[in-house]
């Protein structure tokens, strides 16, 4: 017969785990003993899954219950109102009146001829 292939604690003073020493079911890998703890695990498990899916489904469906939604990243949210702007519907704009429109092309202003003729001060 084969032994048990579950780990026990040896004493509650070491940490240390050490193998069990009972014979395994036939055809088994665990001892009686050890089978029924981890059948009792994994059902337990099942059966806390299972209720937080039936508890979650039924918050879904009930009356006057809100979905949540997710929300975008502060930076990513769009501002209400925004497809609707346009520059008709903004006011207008006090500085731009006292410039005049630009046409495209540079603009340069012409210097005064004396400025240009007159020959540097001597400074002594």
């Amino acid at each position: 017969m084969s032994r048990c292939i579950a780990l026990v604690h040896h004493s509650r003073e070491s940490p240390s785990w050490t193998p069990c020493i009972r014979e395994a079911i036939p055809r088994r890998l665990f001892c009686a003993f050890h089978r029924d703890a981890l059948d009792g695990a994994l059902l337990g498990y099942y059966f806390m899954l299972e209720t937080r899916h039936a508890e979650k489904q039924q918050r879904e469906k009930a009356p006057g219950a809100r979905k949540i939604r997710r929300r975008r990243k502060k930076g990513l949210r769009r501002k209400k109102g925004a497809a609707e702007t346009s520059a008709a519907s903004l006011p207008d704009d006090p500085r731009s009146k006292a410039r005049p429109a630009h046409s495209g092309a540079a603009v340069r202003e012409p210097h005064p001829p004396e400025a240009a003729a007159a020959p540097p001060a001597d400074v002594r």
